[in-house]
């Protein structure tokens, strides 16, 4: 979680770094760079990809001291679709995102992992609301929403498919290229509660950072 954090602020930074400088360019050109520089406001769609890790703990744990559980990382790509408005400096929208997961670990009782009995999430899905400060052709903004993870495990002799449902909230920053295209940098993170199989409990978090591109309608 300390890398995807540091890798979003890496984003924020380089995204104000470029807001400054056509900044400071538009002081000395008599026209801007283009035309509605700072509307965010619009319907937008475009596509992502980035990497996620996590855990899906057990309920029971057998041995004190040791957490046991399915460890989880892999990358992801999907899409996502939005609207945003703008009043004055500040930015509210909703967006819908679709990712196709290769996460995936095996269950590790805290000695070492078990590889007859694996778990991989294999898409995550949202629905969140956005709200954030534009500053020229930067935009600074947090989220909040439901989410969605769809899963399978198998074990000896078993398997089965449960879906997770829970809530995500993160931050990200994006920068406009152009009145229509845009790229993003986004940390997430997901708490998508329990479910039962093989005869016990297994929470999921999962968090992840991603970065995209949108064109705006």
């Amino acid at each position: 979680m300390k890398i995807h954090f540091a890798l979003l602020m890496s984003t924020v930074f380089i995204a104000m770094s470029v807001g400054t400088a056509r900044a400071e360019n538009g002081t000395t050109e008599a026209a801007p760079a283009y035309d509605g520089a700072t509307d965010w406001s619009g319907i937008y769609a475009g596509l992502h990809a980035g990497f996620a890790d996590g855990a899906a703990v057990a309920g029971d744990q057998f041995v004190p001291g040791f957490e046991a559980g399915f460890e989880l990382d892999g990358l992801l790509a999907g899409g996502q679709i939005g609207a945003l408005a703008q009043f004055g400096n500040f930015v509210l929208g909703v967006q819908g995102d679709v990712s196709r997961a290769g996460l995936s670990g095996n269950y590790d009782f805290g000695f070492g992992p078990f590889p007859n009995i694996s778990m991989e999430v294999n898409w995550l899905a949202s629905l969140t609301a956005r709200g954030g400060i534009a500053l020229d052709s930067v935009l600074l903004y947090g989220l909040a929403g439901l989410a969605m993870a769809d899963t399978t495990v198998k074990w000896p002799g078993g398997s089965a498919d449960p879906t997770y449902t829970g809530y995500t909230v993160g931050a990200g920053v994006a920068v406009k290229l152009d009145t229509k295209w845009s790229v993003f940098g986004e940390y997430a993170y997901y708490g998508l509660g329990e479910q039962e199989f093989d005869g016990d409990t297994y929470d999921l978090t999962l968090s992840n950072f991603k970065v995209g591109l949108n064109y705006k309608f």
